[in-house]
């Protein structure tokens, strides 16, 4: 009888492990070559397009400040230098800061998509000053475009552009002892447990 049971359970271990074959061929078959895990967690980092976006346009008022101040002194001979230095970091800030952030995420779509907002109003601006040839309009209808523009870009590049999916980190590997002691047969023993 011993036997018996023994060469069934031998039996269900061997067609369970078969069947467990077979299931994995099926699911490497359908393309799914990796074992599952946890899902993909969706992470925010417009904070860091945000901080990007507010050094440059503290540098950028700086510098018009730096400018108001230096072409309204009784001085001459100034060179602006300061102010064109703060206002053009501030500025290339503005326009190459955000984008870096996507790119340093490994994100060069994003990156692309987010020159291309911050850069459009300006060339729209561009185009319209070239075309137009009443100066007055033209200066007012772009400054309209660039405060909106600007606005918005930063806006939706820091709220919906700037997300990404972050797999977890797997689970630790756990391994813990188990001792045990059976006072009939007055014996002990200790297991290895360990997780994966």
């Amino acid at each position: 009888m011993k036997r018996l049971l023994g060469l069934l359970a031998l039996v269900i271990v061997f067609a369970s492990r078969t069947a467990s074959a077979d299931d994995n061929e099926n699911e490497n078959d359908a393309g799914n070559d990796e074992p599952k895990g946890p899902p993909p967690k969706r992470e925010w980092y417009g904070w860091q397009t945000l901080a990007t976006d507010g050094v440059s346009f503290t540098m950028m008022g700086l510098g018009l400040g730096s400018l108001v101040r230096e072409t309204s002194s009784s001085r001459t001979g100034d060179n602006h230098l300061t102010s064109g230095l703060l206002l053009g970091t501030g500025f290339g800030g503005y326009l190459f800061g955000a984008p870096a952030v996507h790119a340093a995420h490994g994100h060069w779509g994003k990156a692309g998509g987010s020159f291309g907002m911050r850069s459009g109003p300006i060339a729209l601006c561009t185009a319209m000053a070239a075309a137009s040839r009443n100066g007055s309009s033209a200066s007012a209808a772009c400054g309209v475009i660039l405060f909106f523009g600007v606005i918005a870009t930063v806006a939706v590049d820091s709220a919906v552009i700037a997300r990404e999916d972050v797999v977890p980190p797997p689970p630790a590997t756990q391994v813990g002892l188990a001792p045990s002691y059976d006072p009939k047969t007055q014996t002990g023993s200790v297991s290895l447990a360990a997780t994966f």
